[in-house]
Order: structure tokens, then sequence, then C-alpha cells
């Protein structure tokens, strides 16, 4: 023997026996080697469970199947092998909870199945109401089952080797940022690479369990309970067949972190995950706080020494702002603009409160209907001059309020996930005009959040919340405890109890309003803080306080007239308020930075004032967000676009114009309805079209006049009465207007030539009911102006044996002995006659007015003030 074999026999035995006192001094008594009979796999799976439950609590039912070896060495595990860390997926469920999450785990094995020295055991799932499932492998792939309710609801595909950095976005970081997301990772998976998730939904519903196994590419999914084969989807296409229907969740685009954020989020989250100790978030946040003190001591000390000077707005500017309210309010009942905000300081500075348009170059406005949008700024405290609180308000009755979840925040109760972007669908992103932050992360309190139907957390008793119900209406409450979700609730996000109830600041009696003594910059509360409320006139308003603490912010939404109010999040970073504009084919935006193509669509975005620096502004939220956000969307409004001349060369005076206020009971915003008249392309004819909103419109049947007899009907709400012509011969197809059907034949089957009388009825892809009076006329002419509108199926009828076609329309009056009546005339008249009852010469469709939804639906109105459970959570 050789002084060199020597030297390294004696190495490796010294190196023997140090490993094997750390496996027996490190492990519990749970871990042991091997047993007669037991194969080294079997006795490595029972250990590596015994490991996660003495280091975590976790306990795992069945290691056979719950615990896999990710790509195990080939053969027995050698000396050399034990010095290798060696990677464990597991189903395991945590520590008082009653569903299994997945796990990760690193650990070294002994070539005699004891397994030691465990690391960077990290939690996967974190889903504590759903349960993950029928784990499979395939090298590093790992596939489980998603069950909630019952039933499978999903299928999650992980890739443990690590993230594509294309896929991921973080191909061209630099190395500073990589360094940054290897870190990210490390915490949230365990792995400084990362690791690949692909999320297949089960639509319509799933099987109990299910049984899954790799085949190449492909995952196969069988009935655990029938054992019959159902699905297949193939991984490279992300597409499924058999009995199943998936949607594919793509993966998430990585944001470019504020460095002080990250640097918090990380510090927070490794001690929380129990991967560093506690101290390490603890001193991390007090660093941020140590620094962003000095500064905001700094710019105090600036404020003081050189004050902004005052411009006071001219008296006039606002008594103008003032009138214009009050014509409007006398116009339409609800002032749009509202009345200009009254200052909290004295002095008035230049445009403090008074509303600024959010104009077409800033974002998109439905055509014939008022701008959707404005802001205004308010001083709130008098020591901090320069200090504003920035609003954003809507019209709920033309604007939308939805959210999506973000891709890790919040994290689900259930199996169901966010996907932290908007719908791709063309026809829905391409209405979006703004974007604001959501509420705090579930990492630091969580409350309830429901995304198109898919709950991701419970709805928490007491929880303030905002959401958005089926017909687009937006929705603002506080969750009665043991409440069922409302069915016609589509979303709803939650953020702490109300900060304003009916006028009340905190009925509640929260203590504290997130964590600010830990915050960047604040001081005695005071820091960036965001808000969103509806008023007494049911407008809603977005709110971003540059420095205020929760008592400044909630009186500021009081003075202004807000009826009830959600604290949402704090901090620059994370805070921030986006408006966007589609680009037209050619249209160029303002910046590079402002500009975002998202499926063939152009948007330039921008910020609701200068300062709201948050991260990726100002297109943060139509990219892959990892936070929840709140976007708006313009909700479709009668009438309009105006509709094109049909008639080659110069259009008649308003041809094509839509007329709203000289229709009776359009008083209000949006119209009921509109009318416009297009000549046909050849011929004397007319073409009169009237479009119908029947979401504020009843209809019904009038029958004829019997003799001197005329049926009764509402005065003060009938609108219109439409003929029931007779059906052609043929085919025959309906259109539903309320309760009333009105049968026709199939307008693309029309005849060809000129029509002398004839009625076309359609209905919009809005739900809008489009009526066509033709007078010698083509029906070809009338298809093509419904085609405009997207109209498909429409049908028309003819009047029999010449008898009365008129369309007429009704106005509430009084005749000449005080009593009740109406002002019939036809269709685009100007003159009609004073009737008490209506002329039914013909059978009829009768259109009444009805009252409006509230523009706000709040949930739970019976709810009083009473002091909530406290349950645990920093924030």
């Amino acid at each position: 023997m050789t002084p060199l074999d020597s030297r390294l026999r004696l190495t490796l035995f010294i190196a023997g026996l140090l490993l094997g006192s750390r496996v027996y001094m490190d492990t519990p008594a749970t871990v042991t080697a091997a047993d007669e009979g037991e194969t080294l796999e079997t006795a490595v799976r029972r250990n590596v469970a015994a490991l996660l439950e003495h280091e975590h609590g976790a306990v795992v039912a069945n290691p056979e199947t719950d615990v896999v070896w990710i790509d195990p060495p080939p053969g027995n595990v050698g000396v050399f092998d034990t010095m290798d860390r060696q990677t464990f997926a597991l189903l395991a469920t945590p520590a008082g909870g009653k569903a299994r999450d997945l796990y990760r785990m690193e650990a070294r094995i002994s070539p005699y199945g004891r397994v030691f020295d465990p690391r960077w055991i990290v939690n996967l799932t974190h889903t504590t109401g759903a349960d993950d499932s029928s784990i499979a492998t395939s090298g590093t792939r790992v596939a489980t089952a998603v069950r909630w309710g019952g039933v499978v609801i999903g299928i999650d595909v992980r890739d443990l080797a690590g993230e594509d950095p294309e896929r991921a976005g973080i191909a061209d970081w630099s190395r500073t940022r990589l360094l940054g997301n290897a870190v990210t990772n490390l915490e949230q998976t365990g792995s400084t690479v990362g690791i690949d998730l692909d999320h297949y939904i089960i639509e319509g519903g799933g099987p109990t369990d299910v049984t899954l196994s790799f085949d190449g590419d492909a995952l196969q999914l069988i009935d655990a309970d029938a054992g019959a084969a159902m699905a297949r989807i193939d991984l490279a296409a992300h597409t499924g067949d058999g009995d199943l229907k998936f949607t594919y969740l793509p993966p998430e685009t990585k944001m470019k972190y504020d460095f002080l954020n990250w640097l918090a989020d990380r510090g927070r989250g490794l001690a929380d995950r129990g991967l560093a100790p506690a101290w390490a978030g603890h001193s991390i946040e007090l660093m941020k706080e140590v620094y962003f003190k000095a500064k905001v001591v700094q710019a105090e000390i600036e404020e003081v020494a050189a004050p902004e000077p005052i411009v006071v707005e001219a008296a006039e500017v606002v008594e103008e702002a003032a009138e214009l309210a009050r014509f409007q309010a006398e116009e339409s009942k609800l002032p749009w603009p509202p009345a200009p905000l009254k200052p909290l300081l004295e002095n008035r500075a230049k445009g403090e409160g008074l509303w600024e348009p959010i104009g077409p170059e800033l974002v998109q406005h439905n055509p014939n209907a008022p701008t959707p949008m404005y802001k205004t700024w308010l001083r709130p405290e008098p020591e901090y001059t320069r200090k504003r609180i920035y609003v954003a308000v809507w019209d709920p009755a033309q604007v939308s309020l939805l959210m999506r979840a973000g891709t890790s925040n919040p994290e689900p109760q259930t199996g169901h996930r966010g996907d932290g972007r908007i719908s791709r669908d063309p026809a829905h992103l391409g209405r979006v005009i703004g974007g604001f932050n959501g509420g705090f992360q579930t990492a630091h309190i969580w409350y309830g959040m429901m995304v198109d139907k898919k709950v991701l957390l419970r709805p928490r008793e007491y929880g303030a919340t905002a959401g958005s119900w089926a017909d687009g209406r937006t929705a603002f409450g506080t969750w009665r405890p043991f409440a069922r979700i409302p069915k016609d609730l589509t979303h709803y996000r939650q953020n702490l109890p109300p900060l304003v109830e009916d006028g009340q600041f905190n009925p509640y009696r929260r203590r504290t309003w997130g964590w600010h003594r830990k915050v960047a910059g604040a001081i005695e509360g005071r820091t960036i803080r965001s808000a969103v409320c509806y008023t007494k006139d049911q407008y809603v308003m977005y709110f971003y306080s540059e420095f205020s603490n929760a008592r400044t912010l909630a009186d500021t939404l009081i003075h202004i007239g807000c009826v009830y109010a959600i604290h949402l999040d704090m901090n620059r970073g994370h805070t921030g308020f986006e408006h966007y504009k589609r680009l037209a084919e050619g249209e160029a935006a303002a910046s590079e930075e402002a500009l975002k193509e998202v499926v063939g669509l152009r948007f330039q975005g921008s910020t609701l004032h200068p300062t709201n620096m948050h991260m990726k502004a100002p297109v943060r939220y139509l990219g892959v967000d990892y936070r929840d956000f709140f976007y708006l969307r313009l909700r479709h409004v009668v009438p309009g676009a105006d509709l094109p001349a049909l008639r080659a060369g110069d259009p008649a005076p308003e041809e094509g114009e839509w007329e709203i206020k000289s229709l009776p009971h359009n008083g209000e915003f949006p119209p009921r309805l509109a009318t416009t008249r297009i000549r046909p392309r050849v011929g004397p004819g007319q073409l009169t079209v009237m479009q119908l909103d029947p979401r504020a419109l009843s209809a019904a049947m009038l029958p004829a006049s019997q003799g001197d007899q005329a049926p009764e009907v509402d005065r003060k709400t009938l609108v219109a009465t439409i003929p029931i012509l007779t059906t052609p011969q043929g085919e025959l197809r309906t259109v539903t207007l309320g309760d009333v059907s009105i049968m026709g034949a199939p307008l693309e089957a029309a005849p060809a030539g000129a029509m002398p009388r004839a009625i076309v009825w359609g209905i919009d892809p809005n739900g809008f009911v489009m009526v066509v009076d033709v007078e010698n006329a083509e029906l070809k002419d009338a298809a093509d102006v419904l085609a405009g509108r997207g109209v498909k199926n429409g049908i028309w009828t003819v009047p029999l044996d010449d008898g009365p076609t008129d369309i007429r329309i009704y106005q509430a009056t009084q005749n000449e002995a005080g009593e009740d009546a109406l002002i019939e005339l036809p269709l685009g008249a100007i003159e009609g006659k004073v009737v008490t009852q209506v002329t039914s010469d013909s059978m009829r469709v009768m259109i009444h007015a009805e009252a409006r939804e509230p523009r706000i639906v709040r949930l739970f109105p019976d709810m009083k003030p009473r002091e909530p459970r406290r349950k645990p959570g920093r924030k």
C-alpha cells in the first residue's frame, strides 16, 4: 500500500466518522436505517416523511405514494453519493391543517437509507382549503391534482430543475437582478434556480379524484374510482383531449422589484418560512425605516425652509364649476362631473378640488357619452402643505370595477390560482381604461378574494368588500358572519374592516391600519396610503395619499362625501393608479415607457399624478403581476357610435347621428333609447332606426282597441309603441324584448327590391334591441345597418292589408282639464296630439320606462357596526 492510499483511506475513515456522528446526532429517533426486507427507497421515503414531521409538524399519510425522490442516483447509494444533497417532493398535511400541501425538501442520504441534514423545506402551495393529491413524477417534473369542494379542479405540473429564463422574462436581466431573483427563488421554492409551473384548470367540474401518470411529454388522467382514462394533456402544446375541458394558465412573467421593497419582502419571507431567523426580517425592516425616515425629515426641513408658494384659485373659476354641477344635477338628477370639492385648508390652491377631465388623449371614451373619469387633489394637513391626496372619480353606470389575482398574491386557500393578467380576449381588453393597486399581501394578513366566480380565499367576516355584480354594477359592503356568497357576485376583494361605513370612521374599532411602524418613511402613521370608496351620489373614487395616517385619510373621504370606503395597499412600490388609452393603428405613444402591446393591441399608459412611481408604471396592470389589482373597463351604453351613411356621396345633415335628448325618459345617464335616420342606397325612401336598452325598459303587449274601449296604460312611464306586423310565410325566428317575443322571417333571407313598409328587429352583442322602420327601401339596407352593429339573426315583418305601421313616441303631460295625459307623435315627428288613451289601431308592443337599479349594489345592507373577532396578523 502506498502512502497516498493510506492517507486517502484515513481521510475517508475520518469523514465517515464525522458524517456518521452527524447522522446519529442531528436526526430524530424516528429516522432509522432500512429494516430487514425493506428496500433502500422505501426506507428513504419513510425517513423523509419522519424528518418533515419533525422539522415542520407536517404529516405524510402514506410515504409510499406521497413521497417522491427527484432524480435519484442510479443503483445503490455509495459513500460519495452521501455527500450530495437529494431533492424530494412530498404531499403532507401541515400542522393544524386538514388538507395536503406539496412540499419540497433537500436532504442527505446514507448508504443504509438514513436521511439527515434536511435543508430548504418549503411549502410550495399553502392551500389551506384545497387538497393536493395524486403525485406523479418524470425526471425533475412533478404533477399533482388539486381537489377542492370534493372534486378535482386543476392539475399542476412543476419542473424542479429550474425556471426557464425566457418564460420567466428574466433572460435580459442584469447580474444584480438575477442574484436578487435567485434569493427570491430560494425563499419561495427552496431552490435558487426556482421552479417552472404550468397550471391547467378543469372547466365545468372534474372527477372526485384522479390518478396521474407521465407518458413522455404527456400526462394521463385516470378516474381513480372507475379506473377509466379521462383525459390526456400535451405538456408541450398545453392542450388536452378527452372527457375533460382544460384552460391553460400561462406562467408568471417576473417583475423588476424596487430594491428596498424587495429587500423587506425577502427578509420577512425568509423568516416567515423558517429559512432565516426572525431577527433577519426585523433588521431589514428597521434599516428601511431609518433610511426613509431620514429622507422624510430632510424633506420636512426643506419644506419649512422654503415653503411652496400658494397660488390661490380665482373665485369665478370655482363658481363656474359649481354652476356646471348644478346644471347637470337639474338635467340628469345626478351632477357629472360632481360639484367641486371644498378644500380642507384655507386659500384654495390653483386647481385644488376642481375636477379635471381625463380626456380622450389619456383614456378611451364611449362614443356619444360624457367623459367617464375625472381627477383632482386636496391638501389634507396644514403641517404638510406639499403633501396631497389625489382623487380619481368614475361613473359606475359607464365603468365597471373588476379585479385580478396575482400569480403569487394572494396565496390561495383553494386550488384556484391567480394569473396576474387581464383577460387577453381583445374584445374585453380593448375596453380597459385603467388599473390600480389591490390590498395587503396574504403574508401579512388574509382577506377574501374571488375572480370570475372562482374563490381563491373565502370571504372573511366583517371584511370590507369591493366587488362586481353580474350585470356590470359595482358592489360594496361589510361581510356578514356566516353569509353565503351572493349568486350575482362575480368578483370580490376584501381588505381589513371598513375604513368608513355610512359616513363614520372606523365603525368596527380597528386599532391599526397597516404595519406603519416599520413602513418606509412612516411618521406617526403617516405614509403613502390608498383607498377606494363610493359616494352619496353613487360614484366611485380612488384615493392616493402621499403622506397621511388612516384618520386623516378617512376624514378627507368623509369630507368629500364617501359613504363606504376600503383601505387598500400602502407604500410607494405597490401603490398607484394608471389610465390607459388604446392606440389606433399608426398612432404613436408618448414614450417607449408608456407603450404596452398585448395580443396585437397597443396601449399608452399614464399615471394619476407625477409622483406616482410604483413599479412598472405606467403600464403595470396591462402586463402580468404577481400581486392582485383592480382594473376599470368601459361598459356598453346607449347609443354608441353614430351609424355610417349607406348612400354614396355627401350624407344628409345629421344622417346616422343618434338623437337622445329630445326623447322622453332620457333625463338621466345612460339613455334608455335613441333614434336616427338613414337614407337607403337608392330611391327616396327612409330607414328610421331605434335603439332600446332592455335594462331600463319593459315590454308588454297592447291589444288593438275594441270600439271605444282603449286599453289602459301607465301614462307616466310609457315611452313608445311599436306595431306587431304580420309574419311572412316560410321559416320563422323570434326576437325577445322583455316579456314579449316578436316573430318574423330571417332577415338574411329577405327578398330583393324595395319594400313599401316593413319593421326589422334585432339584438346587438351588447343586448340592446335594434328596431328599423323601413319605408320604400330594400331590406338589405336595413340588414347592412344592423350588421354594422354586430346584429345576427335579425327578423323582418310586414303590414297586414296596408294597416298602420308607424312607431309612436309618448311624453307625459296634462290636458286642459288638468288630467294626466300623453303627447302622442310618430317617431321622428316634431308635433303630436294630446290623448288620454293610447291610439291602438293595431296590436302593438308597449315600451315602458323602468326605474333603474342603483348604480352601487350594497352588500349585506343590514350589517351594523360591531366589534369583530380579532385574528392574528401583523397588518
